[in-house]
C-alpha cells in the first residue's frame, strides 16, 4: 500500500473521533450547560496533558462544531471544592508495563481534613487502580489497543462527609506497532497468457495488520524474482502486470512479495513476505524464424535433383505453434523442396552465361492456430565452370606504323572476352612469333621493342593467342597485319641558293612581275611534293608566292622607304614530319619621282617689324625631297597674291615687297610651295608660315572719358584719393606703357600716381569751390607721345559720401593662387543713395581682379604672373545711386610673391662638341640653362641622365661645363650621344634637356680585329689530329702592322686543342668526352707588331652514345594500399642518360614481364594491371625487375628492382581520447615533470602501434615537448613568469599507414599558484526524500563542497564513486546538482 492510501485512512480516523465525540454529547444530560469559556477550559486541559494520538481531535474548534458540553448534575458538585481541572484525560501507549502510574488527580480544596478519591464508575474493570489517598491511577494489567482504544471513569472526591465533588476521567491508548502484517496464504500462485495487456491486475494478495495509523497500514512490493520490473502491486494490495510477457525468453516467475508497515521511525516498522508463482502459458505469437544460410553457391554443372541447401527455420512457441513446414512460392520450375526437412532440390540444368544469380521464396509456417509463416528470398550463386573459349573482339587487327617509331611505344591494344568467370574468365596473351614486338600477357598491349626498317621488312603479320586460366586451359587466337611506313628524310635544294631581281619602284601593276623558283626534293611520293612559302622578309606583306612555287609582287615599292628588299623562301615537302630548303631573293627598287618634298618644320613662325624697309629679308624657308637627281632639287613659291612679301624661288628667303601697319594688319598667315625639279611630273608640298608684325611708336595716348568732373567731401586729409584717370595706346608693349602727370596752377594741391593715374590731394583740403587740374598722359617709346585732359574737382557735403569699410583678407598672394580667390570684401552705406556699387578704380593691371558691383567681393580674375607684375595698387570706389554719383575711394596693396612656375630652358636644343682620342680629360662642351623665376627658384645645376656609359664624362652642376673623366677611344666608341638635364635646387621635377653630341676624333692606334665569332661543332669521338675550324681576323692598319700571328692564351699541356701560328687552324690534340665536358671556350689571341687582341672560340662537343642509364635508386620499395581500381597508379621511376638527345632518351620495360604490375614505357609509371585486395593476411610482397633503355642506335640499358608491400588502406585517421580542455598547471611545477599524456587510438589494423606523436603550434609550444612513442606531454621550461596566463598547445597524432593520416587535439592550460587546499563538503552525510512520481530530469537536490584555493585550483567537479550502472540519478558535474535520470 503507498502513501495516499495511509493519508486516507488518517482523514477517517479523524472523522471517526469526531463522530465519536459528538455522540458522546449527546448521551449528557441537557439540563445542566457548561458556557462556552468552559468548554475552551476543557479543551486546554485534554491538550495540555501530552501528545494526543493521531486520531484525536487537536482544536478546541474541532470539539466545539458538535456541540455544547453538559454533565450529569449532582448536588455535591455544588459545594466549594473542586478538582485542579474540570476534566483529565491521560494517553497511554499500550506497551505500557503494568504497575506504571499513567495518570492523577487532584483538588483545589485547601482543608487539613483528609481528601479521599474514588472510581464510581469503571469501564475498565480495574484495569486502572486509583489511589484514594494520592489521587494517582496504577495500571494494573496490560493493555492492548487492538482490543479497546479508550477507558472513560468516574472520579469522586471526598472531604469526609461533608463534601463531594465529582470528575470525569478519560484514558486514551495509544497505539504501538506490535503487530506484524500477515498474508492470508504463504504462497500463491497464477497463470498468465503471455499476451496479456500491460496493467492487467490478476491476483490480489490478501494481507492485513492489526495496528492503527501508520503502524497499521502497509506497502507491497516485489523484492525478488522480478529483475526486469515485469510486475507491480498496485494500492489495493492487487499484482498487476507492468511489462508485456515473453513466453519464449521466461516461462515462469518465482516472486517473493514483501508487506511493510509505515511505522515511523522505519527501524519500528515490521515485515512480512509470500511466494507467488506465475506461470506464463504459449500463445502462437512468434513466426518461424530461418537460421539456414540466405545465399549457397552451386557449379553450374550440378546434377540434377542435388541436394542444394537444406532450408532450417525455428520456432520458439511449443507444442504444435512450434513445428515448422516448408514451401516454395511457386509450383513447378528449378528448385523443389521437402516440407518436413526443408531439402532443397535442383529440377533443371544451370547456365551461369545466362544466369548466375537464381532467387527462390521459401515460406516456413507453424501449426498453430492462427498459423503464422516467414519467407525467406534464397539466393543461388551460380559457379563457373571453364566452358566457354575465350573471343577476340575481331579476328584479325590491321596497323600502319612510321619506320622511326621509338622503342617503347604502344601500338595496339588487343582484347579477347571469356564469358567465364574468375580463373575461367581470366585471359592472358601471347604472341606465337620472335620479332620486334611484344604483347602485354595480361592487357594485351602490342609495343614494338626494336627499331624498324621499312626497307628491310615493310610488312609483319603476328599470331596472338589468348588463353584462359582454367584447370584445363581454353583458347583462341587473331591475326595482327603491320605496314611500315616510309619516313620522310631528303630535304629540299635550290640551285642557285641566292637570287637577284630589279623592280621599279611605283609600277603601276606590280602583280605583272612574276617570277617561278622551284627546289629539288629527291623522296618519294608526298615527301616529295613540294609548297613554297615565304618564311621571312616579308613584314609588310609585300610579296608573294604560290604552293607551286610562283612569287608575284603584290604592291608598288616605295625606294625612297627601302631600296633593297632581302626575302627568304621556303619550299617543304609534305612529308611528316616536313623537310625544308631555303631561297634568298635580293630585291633591288630602282628610283621614280614619287617623293614630295618636305619641309623642316610643319609651320613656321617669325616677325618683322612694321618700319621693315622694302626687300628686307625676315626668314628662310627650307625643304628636302628624298628622290634623287632632279626629283629631289627643291624650287620655292608662295600662293598668296595681296600680301606685301614674297620668296625666292632658290633660297626660300622670305622678304618684304611693301610698307608694313602693324595697327591695320598685325599678323599674316601664308602659304609657301615647294615643288622638285622633275621636267614632266614635278611634285610639290605646302607650308603655313605666320609673319607677326613687330611694332613702332606710332600712336598718341588716349584719355578715355576726359574731360574729368569729380566730386569729393568739403574736408580732405592729406593722401586722401580725387579720383582715377585712364588712358589707352593703340601701340603695344613698351610703346604702350603710359606714365601719367599733373599741370597748372592747381597742381600742387594733388598728386598722381604716374603708373595707375589715381589722384591724391597733396594736402588737407578744405574748400566749397571748385578746382580745376590739367592731366598729362605719355607714352615710354623712343619717340613719346602724350594727351591732356582736365579734372574738375567740386566739394560736396562730406555726410553725402559713402562710407566704406575694406576688409583685405590677404595683402600677398602667391602668383599660382587660384582664380575665384577671393582677396577682400568692400562694404559701404549711403544716406544719400542706395544702393553703393563698387569699381576698380585704377591698378587693375591686365584685368587681373575683378570687385564684384553689388557684393563688394574683390576676386583673383585671372591667373598671376609674378614675373609679369610683382605688387598691385588697387584703387577701390564706392559710387552711391545719386545723379551725379558721389565716390568714395581706398587703395589697397597687394604684393605678388614668386611661386616655382617656370622650368628651366636651355639656350639650344642639342650641342655639338669634338674631342681627339686618348687626350687627357679637358673641358669638351659648356651649356646653358635660363630659368625665368627668381632667387632661389631660379638656380638650377646640372647633371648629366643618360649616354654617360662608363662615366666617362662629367659636368659642372653650376656653370654647366663638361669635361671628359677620362681618356677616350674612338674605336671603341666613335661618339657620345649625352643627355644633359638642368634642374631647380628647389623643386627637382622642373627640369629641362638637352642634347650633346661629342665626337671623337681619332688617332692612329688601330688593333687586329677579328672577323667573326667562332663556334664549330665536333663529334666526341673525333681522332686526334683532325682540323676542326679556322680563326681568322683583320686590321685596319697596313704592312707589318697588319701581319698578325695566333696564339692560345693559357694554353697548358693537357689542353686538348692546337692552333697553327700563321694560319689560325684549330686541331684536336687529345681524346674528347662530352660527359666530362660538353663544350670549350679557347682564348686565341692575334698579334700585330704593336697590338695583341684575344677572342673565345667556342667549340661544342657531340654526343655519341656511350653511357647506360641510370636510376635514380638502387633498389626501389613502396607500400601500397589495397585497391578495388582496375588501374591503380603505384609508383614512379626515373632513370637518367648522361648523353643527350636521342641517346638519353629512355624507355622502360617490367622484364620478365608480371602478373600484377605493368609499366608505362615512357615516363616509367607503374600501374597496377587488376584490383589488389588482401584476402587472409596483413600484407602480400611482390619483386620485379625493370630494365631502362635509351634509344641510341646501338642502345645501351640497366636494370633495377621494384618491391610492392600491399597492404590494407588507411581508412581511419587516428582518434584522440578527450582530455580536460582547460587545465590547470602550477606555476612551480618542476621542469621534466609529465603533464598530462595524448592518448590516440586507429581503427585500421595494427594501426595503434605505429601512431606517433608531435606538437603544432600553440603558445605553449616553447614549454613542453611531446615523446613521440608514448605521448607523454613533458615540461621542458619553467613557468615561474607566467603564472595566471592562459597557454594553449596543438598535438598531432600520425600513422605510419598509406597515405599517413593525421588528428590534432587542442588543450589550454592556466598556469595557476600553489594548490594548497583539498575540498570538502559541508556534511558528511546528505539524506533526500523524494515522492514516487517526481518527474525524470528533475533536480532533486544539490550536493556542495567548497575549496580553500583560487582559480582553477578552486574550481570543484562532482562525480559519484564508485560508478553504479543502474543508479537511477545524474550529477552535474560542475554544478553538483543531482538529478533523476529514469
Amino acid at each position: 500500500m503507498d502513501s495516499t492510501g495511509c493519508r486516507r485512512k488518517y482523514i477517517i480516523i479523524i472523522i471517526h473521533f469526531v463522530v465519536f465525540i459528538t455522540t458522546s454529547s449527546h448521551k449528557l444530560s441537557s439540563g445542566n450547560r457548561v458556557n462556552v469559556s468552559s468548554v475552551r477550559e476543557l479543551a486546554d486541559i485534554i491538550l495540555g496533558q501530552q501528545t494526543l494520538p493521531s486520531w484525536y481531535p487537536s482544536s478546541v474548534d474541532a470539539v466545539l462544531e458538535h456541540g455544547e458540553v453538559s454533565l450529569h448534575p449532582h448536588n455535591r458538585w455544588q459545594t466549594q471544592m473542586a478538582f485542579s481541572k474540570t476534566v483529565y484525560s491521560f494517553q497511554v501507549k499500550e506497551d505500557t508495563l503494568p504497575g506504571t502510574i499513567v495518570g492523577k488527580v487532584e483538588t483545589q480544596f485547601e482543608s487539613l481534613t483528609a481528601i479521599t478519591y474514588s472510581v464510581q464508575e469503571d469501564d475498565g474493570e480495574n484495569l486502572f487502580l486509583l489511589s484514594p489517598f494520592s489521587g494517582e491511577f496504577l495500571l494494573t494489567r496490560s493493555l492492548d489497543f487492538e482490543a479497546q482504544r479508550f477507558y472513560i471513569l468516574t472520579v469522586e472526591a471526598q472531604q469526609g462527609d461533608l463534601q463531594v465533588s465529582g470528575i470525569r476521567v478519560y484514558f486514551n491508548l495509544l497505539d504501538v506497532n506490535d503487530n506484524l502484517p500477515v498474508f492470508s496464504q504463504d504462497t500463491f500462485s497464477a497463470v498468465l497468457l503471455e499476451n496479456t495487456n500491460i496493467g492487467t491486475c490478476f491476483l490480489s494478495l490478501n494481507v492485513s495488520d492489526k495496528d492503527e495509523g501508520d503502524n497499521g497500514k502497509m506497502t507491497l512490493r516485489v523484492i525478488s524474482g522480478d529483475d526486469e520490473e515485469v510486475f507491480v502491486t498496485d494500492s489495493t494490495g492487487t499484482l498487476c502486470l507492468n511489462k508485456p510477457l515473453d513466453r519464449e525468453r521466461q516461462s515462469y516467475y518465482n516472486l517473493t512479495v514483501a508487506a511493510n508497515d509505515c511505522a515511523q521511525p522505519a527501524s519500528l516498522q515490521f515485515t512480512s513476505t509470500a511466494r507467488v508463482i506465475v506461470i506464463i502459458e504459449d500463445v502462437n505469437d512468434n513466426a518461424p524464424m530461418f537460421v539456414s544460410a540466405e545465399s549457397v553457391s552451386i557449379p553450374e554443372d550440378t546434377a540434377l535433383h542435388s541436394v542444394v541447401i537444406t532450408a532450417h527455420a525455428e520456432d520458439e512457441d511449443a507444442g504444435s505453434n512450434g513445428r515448422v513446414l516448408y514451401y516454395l512460392n511457386t509450383s513447378g520450375g528449378i528448385f523443389s523442396v521437402d516440407n518436413r526437412s526443408g531439402k532443397i532440390y535442383l529440377e533443371e540444368l544451370l547456365d551461369r552465361e545466362e544466369v548466375d544469380t537464381l532467387t527462390v521464396t521459401i515460406i516456413a509456417t507453424d501449426e498453430g492456430l492462427p498459423m503464422l509463416a516467414t519467407t525467406m528470398k534464397l539466393t543461388v550463386h551460380v559457379e563457373d565452370v571453364n566452358d566457354h573459349d575465350p573471343e577476340f573482339l575481331q579476328s584479325s587487327y590491321n596497323l600502319t606504323v612510321r619506320e622511326d617509331i621509338p622503342r617503347g611505344t604502344s601500338l595496339l591494344q588487343v582484347q579477347a572476352h571469356d564469358q567465364d568467370i574468375g580463373s575461367n574468365g581470366q585471359v592472358r596473351y601471347m604472341l606465337a612469333q620472335i620479332g620486334p614486338f611484344v604483347v602485354d600477357i595480361i592487357r594485351g598491349v602490342l609495343t614494338v621493342m626494336d627499331e624498324l626498317d621499312r626497307e628491310r621488312d615493310s610488312n609483319y603479320t603476328l599470331m596472338i593467342t589468348a588463353v584462359d586460366r582454367g584447370n584445363i586451359p581454353r583458347s583462341a587466337s587473331a591475326a595482327i597485319h603491320i605496314t611500315v611506313m616510309d619516313v620522310n628524310d631528303f630535304a629540299p635544294q635550290f640551285v642557285p641558293e641566292t637570287l637577284t631581281i630589279h623592280v621599279k619602284e611605283n609600277e603601276e601593276d606590280p602583280t605583272q612581275l612574276t617570277y617561278q623558283v622551284s627546289a629539288l626534293d629527291e623522296d618519294l611520293g608526298n615527301n616529295s611534293q613540294l609548297t613554297y612559302f615565304i618564311e621571312k622578309g616579308n613584314g609588310y606583306n609585300l610579296f608573294s608566292i604560290t604552293p607551286s612555287g610562283t612569287f608575284h609582287i603584290l604592291h608598288t615599292l616605295d625606294r625612297e622607304k627601302e631600296s633593297l628588299y632581302i626575302v627568304t623562301i621556303t619550299a617543304v615537302d609534305s612529308g611528316l614530319p616536313s623537310l625544308t630548303g631555303t631561297l634568298t631573293v635580293h630585291i633591288i627598287v630602282d628610283d621614280v619621282n614619287d617623293n614630295h618634298p618636305e619641309f623642316t618644320e610643319e609651320v613656321y613662325n617669325t616677325i618683322v617689324p612694321e618700319d621693315s624697309l622694302i626687300g628686307t629679308v625676315f626668314a628662310v624657308i627650307i625643304a628636302s625631297d628624298v628622290d634623287e637627281g632632279v626629283s629631289g632639287e627643291v624650287s620655292y613659291s608662295m600662293e598668296n597674291l595681296n600680301v606685301p612679301f614674297a620668296i625666292d624661288e632658290t633660297s626660300g628667303e622670305l622678304f618684304t615687297t611693301n610698307i608694313l601697319d602693324r595697327e591695320t594688319v598685325a599678323i599674316y598667315n601664308l602659304e609657301v610651295t615647294a615643288s622638285d625639279k622633275h621636267p614632266i611630273q614635278p611634285l610639290s608640298s605646302s607650308v603655313l608660315v605666320t609673319v607677326l608684325i613687330g611694332d613702332i611708336n606710332d600712336h598718341w595716348p588716349q584719355f578715355m572719358n576726359g574731360p574729368y568732373v569729380a566730386y569729393v567731401p568739403i574736408e580732405l586729409a592729406p593722401g586722401s584719393v580725387v579720383c582715377a584717370v585712364r588712358a589707352s595706346d593703340d601701340d603695344t608693349e613698351i610703346n604702350a606703357e603710359l606714365h601719367y602727370s599733373l599741370q597748372g596752377e592747381s597742381s600742387d594741391m594733388f598728386s598722381i600716381d604716374p603708373y595707375s593715374g589715381t589722384v591724391f590731394t597733396s594736402a588737407a583740403l578744405q574748400s566749397v569751390d571748385d578746382v580745376i587740374v590739367t592731366v598729362r598722359v605719355e607714352d615710354s617709346g623712343e619717340d613719346p607721345k602724350f594727351d591732356t585732359t582736365t579734372i574738375s574737382v567740386r566739394f560736396q557735403n562730406t555726410a553725402d559720401f559713402p562710407k566704406m569699410n575694406v576688409d583685405v583678407l590677404s595683402y600677398s598672394l602667391t602668383e599660382d593662387e587660384r582664380v575665384e580667390t577671393l582677396v577682400a570684401v568692400v562694404s559701404a552705406l549711403s544716406i544719400r543713395a542706395e544702393p553703393v556699387t563698387f569699381y576698380l578704380a585704377s591698378g587693375n593691371f591686365e584685368n587681373m581682379f575683378h570687385i564684384d558691383h553689388s557684393s563688394g567681393a574683390l576676386i583673383v580674375e585671372r591667373p598671376l604672373d609674378f614675373e609679369s607684375k610683382k605688387e598691385f595698387s588697387l584703387l577701390i570706389e564706392a559710387r552711391d545711386s545719386g545723379l551725379p554719383p558721389f565716390s568714395s575711394f581706398s587703395e589697397i596693396h597687394i604684393n605678388i610673391t614668386d611661386a616655382n612656375d617656370n622650368f628651366p630652358q636651355f639656350t639650344q636644343a642639342e650641342y655639338r662638341c669634338e674631342v681627339f682620342e686618348n687626350s687627357p680629360p679637358t673641358v669638351v662642351c659648356d651649356v646653358l640653362a635660363i630659368d625665368a623665376d627668381s632667387g632661389y627658384y631660379g638656380t638650377v645645376q646640372y647633371n648629366i641622365t643618360d649616354g654617360n656609359h662608363g662615366n666617362f664624362f662629367t659636368i659642372d652642376p653650376e656653370n654647366g661645363y663638361l669635361s671628359t673623366t677620362v681618356s677616350l677611344d674612338r674605336e671603341h666608341i666613335p661618339e657620345f650621344n649625352l643627355t644633359v638635364e638642368a634642374e631647380e635646387l628647389e623643386n627637382t621635377l622642373h627640369k629641362d634637356k638637352a642634347t650633346v653630341i661629342i665626337t671623337v676624333l681619332d688617332r692612329n692606334d688601330n688593333a687586329p680585329l677579328f672577323s667573326q665569332i667562332f663556334l664549330t661543332e665536333v663529334s666526341e669521338d673525333t681522332p686526334v689530329g683532325q682540323t676542326i675550324i679556322k680563326v681568322t681576323s683583320t686590321d685596319d692598319d697596313t704592312d707589318a702592322n697588319a701581319m698578325i700571328n695566333y696564339l692560345i692564351v693559357e694554353q697548358s699541356d693537357d689542353m686538348l686543342f692546337n692552333i697553327d701560328f700563321t694560319t689560325g687552324y684549330i686541331t684536336v690534340e687529345g681524346v674528347l668526352d662530352r660527359e666530362m665536358q660538353d663544350h670549350y671556350i679557347l682564348k686565341v689571341s692575334a698579334n700585330d707588331s704593336a697590338w695583341s687582341i684575344s677572342t673565345d672560340v667556342t667549340i661544342v662537343i657531340l654526343d655519341v652514345n656511350d653511357n647506360r642509364p641510370v636510376f635514380s635508386e638502387h633498389f626501389y620499395s613502396i607500400i601500397l594500399p589495397e585497391t578495388k581500381d582496375e588501374e591503380a597508379f603505384v609508383l614512379q621511376i626515373l632513370a637518367t642518360d648522361a648523353d643527350i638527345g636521342k641517346n638519353s632518351e629512355i624507355f622502360y620495360v617490367i622484364d620478365p614481364p608480371h602478373e600484377e604490375f605493368w609499366l608505362n614505357a615512357t615516363t616509367g609509371e607503374i600501374y597496377t594491371k587488376q584490383p589488389m585486395m588482401l584476402r587472409d593476411c596483413n600484407f602480400e610482397i611482390y619483386q620485379f625487375m625493370v630494365t631502362a633503355f635509351d634509344r641510341g642506335s646501338i642502345p645501351l640499358h640497366s636494370n633495377v628492382t621494384i618491391r610492392v608491400r600491399l597492404e590494407h588502406y588507411n581508412n581511419h585517421p587516428p582518434m584522440f581520447f578527450p582530455l580536460q580542455p582547460l587545465m590547470a598547471i602550477p606555476y612551480h611545477l618542476a621542469v621534466g615533470s609529465e603533464v598530462v599524456q595524448f592518448t590516440a587510438v586507429d581503427l585500421d589494423v595494427n594501426g595503434n602501434s605505429s601512431i606517433k606523436y608531435f606538437l603544432n603550434g600553440g603558445n605553449a609550444s616553447d614549454f613542453f615537448w611531446i615523446q613521440g612513442d608514448t605521448g607523454k606531454l613533458i615540461l621542458n621550461q619553467t613557468l615561474g613568469e607566467n603564472e595566471n596566463q592562459i597557454l594553449t598547445l596543438i598535438a598531432v597524432a600520425e600513422d605510419e599507414g598509406t597515405p599517413p593520416l593525421t588528428s590534432q587535439a587542442e588543450i589550454t592550460f592556466q598556469i595557476t599558484g600553489r594548490n594548497q587546499f583539498t575540498p570538502s563538503f559541508s556534511e558528511s552525510y546528505v539524506i533526500f526524500s523524494v515522492p514516487e512520481d517526481l518527474p525524470v530530469g528533475s533536480v532533486i537536490g544539490n550536493i556542495q563542497a567548497e575549496d580553500g584555493d583560487y582559480g582553477p585550483n578552486g574550481a570543484i567537479t562532482y562525480n559519484i564513486t564508485p560508478e553504479k550502472q543502474f543508479l537511477p540519478l545524474s550529477l552535474k558535474m560542475r554544478a553538483g546538482s543531482l538529478k533523476l535520470a529514469h
